[in-house]
């Protein structure tokens, strides 16, 4: 029996209900921010079955996106009780689901019609793609709805997760505001444990959302090889996390137990490869060096943002580092550009000016053109000679070329002042792993010495130089 309401027809009085409550959500997030939060569960409070059922929750869910990746249209499987999973051998074997819950097992399958609708966009627009993979190891699920597939209690700093028996304790539930609207959730898997990261809803005038900068301040940022980042106030910062000598020793010992498994292989004829327990301990403690230099580079990331975000806008360009990487790998290895572009990315007040703009050459006094070889560190015009370190003059020109993107030409084109407390708070960048260079723009680092703690005293006298450095 169909039913109508607001002038619209549906096929019961339950998806009239869903369709209203669904609108009424989407008026509710227009005047809301998103801002998610991260949790981490408590393992040393686990239980035995709590541990075997997060397990398996993760195990389950490898299964159904495989078994759904098997079929001619993976977006119209539905998963039962039992699932088909191939074994070492190559047989298929009937499994039953014991831990993982339905709406569960709905996001598995929701996110494999994402991905193909992804691919199906990059496509479109002309970029080769492959297809989905079988995969050996599933690292989050999503949890759809608080209160159904997981609830908080920030009474005791506990969650309840579907399919995992009784609560669990987690350390940050606090951060989380009283009057947050909770939506849905990722359970996630890594090397050092399991996370949930929680999806909230804040309104726009909340005190929490707050963002404090100076108001009426730019700056532009260039991101390079030689100088990884440098500031249009002539602040250049590089960054070099490096590997620890542990993560390389764990590589070379797995390589070591990865090729006697395939010389077992080759000696008994089988089709698969015998890892050793062994060889997935090693897997697990190389994964966690992985994230605890992930930890490093994102940490160092967010700090970099946050002191230039200081400034009420702030300008870069949209570079293609992932193609740098082909030619200048190694210089590259250790940097955290791409993270740094990503933060940016997602600033509400950091503008991306597009790539064809010509930073570099262009020469905003006369509004002509010089190129420069990668070699020429200094910006000279050859209209009107003016001339400039290279890397500054392309931050100063992220402004210029700034107000067209904006379509403003009242952006304020006077940088921030180089006071005291902001070069306090390059400093704090030091034991975090960057090095700072302050080009002839900064002010004579004498001035600073009376205000600023912490600076070496050979950088007391003023000096002309093209960089100093500490």
């Amino acid at each position: 029996m169909s039913v109508i309401v607001n002038g619209k027809e549906y096929a019961s009085e339950k998806n009239a209900q869903i369709a209203l409550t669904r609108n009424n959500t989407r008026k509710r997030r227009e005047t809301q921010v998103c801002k998610v939060y991260d949790l981490k569960i408590d393992m040393s409070k686990l239980t035995k079955k709590q541990e075997e059922a997060l397990k398996g929750t993760f195990l389950e869910a490898k299964w159904i996106y495989n078994a759904a990746l098997n079929t001619d249209k993976p977006t119209k499987y539905l998963p039962g009780k039992t699932v088909e999973v191939k074994n070492r051998d190559g047989d298929f074997e009937t499994r039953d689901l014991q831990y993982i819950g339905s709406q569960i097992k709905q996001s598995v399958i929701t996110g494999i019609s994402s991905s193909l609708s992804s691919l199906k966009a990059k496509k479109e627009k002309g970029h080769k793609v492959g297809k989905l993979k079988f995969t050996r190891r599933v690292k989050s699920v999503d949890l759809k709805q608080h209160g159904t597939t997981y609830r908080l209690f920030p009474e005791n700093d506990k969650v309840r997760v579907q399919g995992v028996p009784g609560k669990m304790k987690v350390y940050g539930i606090h951060q989380i505001p009283e009057h947050a609207e909770l939506a849905n959730a990722k359970l996630i898997q890594k090397a050092s444990g399991y996370y949930l990261k929680i999806t909230t809803y804040l309104p726009k005038d909340d005190d929490l959302l707050n963002d404090y900068y100076v108001p009426g301040t730019v700056e532009g940022i260039d991101m390079g090889v030689a100088t990884h980042i440098t500031l249009s106030n002539g602040v250049k910062i590089s960054t070099t996390v490096v590997e620890p000598p542990r993560l390389k020793r764990l590589q070379r010992k797995l390589d070591r137990q990865y090729k006697r498994a395939e010389k077992l292989q080759k000696s008994q004829g089988l089709n698969y490869l015998p890892f050793s327990q062994n060889y997935y301990d090693t897997l697990e403690e190389l994964r966690k060096e992985y994230e605890k230099l992930d930890n490093k580079k994102d940490d160092l990331a967010k700090q970099i943002v946050s002191v230039v975000m200081k400034n009420e806008t702030v300008f870069f360009q949209d570079e293609m580092i992932t193609s740098w990487k082909k030619w200048f790998g190694r210089q590259l290895h250790h940097s955290i550009l791409g993270r740094v572009k990503s933060l940016l990315k997602a600033h509400p007040r950091a503008v991306m000016i597009p790539q064809s703009e010509p930073t570099t050459q262009w020469c905003r006094h006369c509004e002509q053109k010089t190129k420069h070889d990668l070699n020429d560190r200094v910006y000279t015009c050859q209209y009107c000679e003016y001339s400039e370190d290279r890397d500054v003059h392309a931050a100063d020109n992220m402004i210029w070329f700034g107000q067209s993107v904006l379509n403003d030409n009242n952006v304020p084109m006077e940088r921030r002042e180089l006071t005291p407390v902001l070069v306090d708070q390059y400093l704090k960048l030091f034991p975090l792993g960057c090095t700072i260079k302050y080009t002839e723009r900064v002010i004579v680092l004498s001035e600073l010495e009376y205000h600023t703690p912490g600076i070496s005293p050979s950088l007391k006298q003023e000096t002309n130089s093209s960089s100093v450095s500490w």
